[in-house]
């Protein structure tokens, strides 16, 4: 398929691009290599900054558009502001979206709090497959004596065994926390289409921090990533846990 014209995107009203951080260049003059994107936000915090990574996918604006450019070499260190009508496709399609994405981060938070309740590190992970639950895990490396016992990882052997594939094409993952190395290793192998997740973990993460494991020259699938959605009950949950044990 042929790509469109540069004309005919910027020219479209829904998508305001941040003219100083056009030509990859940051205010400290330092290479841009993340597009960020507001949205209202989910679980009542902050308005969201969705950094989308990856690929587009099917029936997917505003990825195809972020995509586009990314192609075109355009990067951008502060913001692309985006209407609701680049995003759905028919009245209401962007606020159903919201509430959803809102719901399957709640899921992955009760996993979370009951991994917590266990002594476990408050982690929890649901993969959705058409809108509908298809796993949900908290970690349990302790009680498994199995340091890949994460949620993520559960959660994606869980849906596996269900749907007798390794692949896991058509399925979204929602993570109360930016995954590990391990658990972005899985995520690609098992080619999840999108990645949400909730609190940055700028020690252990490997998604935007660390190894940036999607970004790597080895890697052979990166999905959608979608950060910060839920990110201070995450947080919120994390630190409770930790301060209990000081």
């Amino acid at each position: 398929m042929e790509e469109p014209q540069t004309g005919a995107l910027a020219g479209r009203e829904e998508l305001a691009v941040d003219l100083d951080a056009v030509g990859g260049r940051n205010d400290g003059g330092r290479r841009a290599d993340s597009t960020a994107v507001q949205l209202h936000a989910a679980l009542g915090d902050h308005a969201l900054g969705i950094a989308a990574r990856g690929e587009a996918g099917a029936r997917d604006p505003l990825g195809d558009a972020l995509a586009f450019l990314g192609r075109r070499g355009l990067f951008f260190s502060k913001s692309v502001a985006t209407h609701a009508g680049l995003l759905s496709k028919g009245p209401g399609r962007s606020e159903a979206m919201s509430r959803e994405t809102a719901k399957f981060m709640e899921r992955a938070l009760k996993e979370a709090e009951a991994a917590g309740a266990r002594g476990e590190v408050p982690v929890g992970a649901v993969l959705v497959r058409g809108g509908v639950v298809v796993a949900a895990a908290g970690n349990r490396t302790r009680e498994f004596a199995d340091v890949t016992a994460h949620a993520e990882v559960l959660a994606i052997r869980e849906a596996a065994k269900l749907l007798q594939s390794e692949r896991l094409t058509d399925c979204d993952l929602y993570v109360t926390l930016e995954p590990c190395t391990l658990c972005a290793a899985a995520i690609s192998f098992a080619r999840v289409r999108r990645l949400y997740y909730g609190a940055p973990d700028p020690k252990g993460g490997a998604v935007e921090h660390g190894v940036r494991f999607f970004h790597a020259p080895t890697c052979h699938h990166a999905p959608e990533v979608y950060s910060s959605i839920g990110e201070t009950a995450a947080a919120d949950l994390l630190r409770r846990f930790f301060r209990d044990r000081r």
